[in-house]
């Protein structure tokens, strides 16, 4: 939408890793609206190079439900927008980011690096633009409706 006036800081542009306790840190410093940890997942052992699919954790003792409403919202964009398998919400307490963060927020997993078709998916600049435009229209219907 052209006429909502969005700003973004970005807890990292480059490869470098900032502490996760920096990255919390500034959403809750400005009361971010939302807070979307970005991540690429992976899994070990069995199904390891069968499983593919968008998740979004959220923060099962998040008392608001914003944690789990904005999770279900963007997962759903990217899914749809970025026609990935949709493979649900997961509980995410157990993750820093998660845990810490004091406004709306999630971390999605926006595809599968042992899955060999995903990973060719996920370093394409085609998916990364589904994936960010995706993003962009779930955080946009976020804060207009809330």
């Amino acid at each position: 939408r052209s006429d909502l006036n969005v700003g973004v800081y970005c807890t990292r542009s480059d490869d470098t890793n900032p502490e996760f306790e920096e990255r919390v840190g500034l959403a809750n410093q400005i009361n971010a609206d939302v807070f979307v940890s970005i991540h690429n997942n992976s899994m070990a052992g069995k199904g390891r190079s069968t499983t593919k699919g968008v998740e979004a954790l959220y923060d099962e003792e998040d008392k608001s439900g914003k944690s789990l409403e904005l999770a279900k919202l963007l997962e759903e964009y990217i899914a749809r927008e970025a026609e990935a398998v949709n493979r649900g919400v997961v509980k995410g307490n157990d993750i820093y980011v998660v845990r810490n963060c004091k406004v709306p927020r999630t971390l999605i997993e926006v595809g599968f690096m042992t899955h060999s078709d995903e990973l060719k998916r996920l370093a394409s600049a085609q998916y990364q633009w589904q994936v960010g435009q995706a993003l962009c229209h779930g955080i946009e219907d976020w804060l207009v409706n809330h």
